[in-house]
């Protein structure tokens, strides 16, 4: 047995973290308790990703209107993803290139960052962990627990999203409802590995809008680019 929070590679912890976004609360990690890991885990040993390769999103991948937000509120946004990335790193990730941006007028807001992957085997473990039925009940209660003590902020649903399983060499995606101040919110996140590097993106956008961009696009501007 080992201690390890269900909210592994961004999926379940996002459904928090995007919202504190949007209102500047603190990251809420969360620990279900014990999982069983496979019977079998071996480490694998890799050399670090090549430093010129740009793994992350930029302004140039995005619809126009998207924008940096402006530096004190950026550097407030990019803690939320650093606490997330400490969940990130217990799955063998070391995260990096964390990015964050918004826009403002129809209150869509892209994030994520990317690492190197220390045990492929144990980080693929817990992607298709994030994915099994029981596994996203418990995300889903501890998730609500959570959120309670914070005013206005409900979790509404919580899916498999399947549209991006054909991303990297193993990939697991969410979608999230949310309420967020009588105003009703979607997010689409995935968390997929290409070899020796993970990668986290999400996008968030009023559930009565479509996004800006869809995820899968995201997802596959960032596969190309390892």
């Amino acid at each position: 047995m080992m201690q390890h929070p269900i909210t592994v590679c961004g999926l379940g912890l996002s459904a928090l973290i995007l919202p504190c976004l949007l209102q500047g609360s603190p990251a809420i990690a969360i620990d279900p308790g014990p999982i069983t890991p496979p019977a079998k885990i071996s480490a694998v040993q890799i050399a670090q990703a090549p430093a010129e390769t740009a793994l992350k999103l930029t302004l140039a991948d995005l619809p126009q209107g998207f924008i940096e937000p402006p530096p004190a509120v950026a550097a407030q946004m990019v803690q939320q993803l650093e606490a997330l990335s400490g969940q990130f790193q217990q799955s063998g990730v070391s995260p990096e290139d964390f990015y964050v941006y918004i826009h403002p007028t129809r209150l869509q807001v892209v994030v994520g960052f990317n690492g190197v992957v220390s045990d492929r085997e144990l980080f693929d473990y817990y992607l298709t962990q994030s994915q099994q039925p029981e596994q996203q009940i418990k995300i889903t209660e501890l998730i609500q627990q959570r959120l309670a003590p914070m005013d206005g902020i409900d979790l509404t649903r919580y899916e498999t999203l399947e549209t991006v399983n054909g991303v990297g060499d193993r990939a697991a995606g969410i979608h999230l409802g949310l309420t967020l101040y009588d105003t009703q919110f979607s997010s689409d996140l995935v968390t997929f590995r290409r070899g020796n590097v993970g990668l986290f993106t999400a996008i968030m956008y009023p559930q009565d809008q479509t996004p800006l961009v869809e995820l899968l696009t995201l997802a596959t501007t960032l596969d190309q680019r390892i």
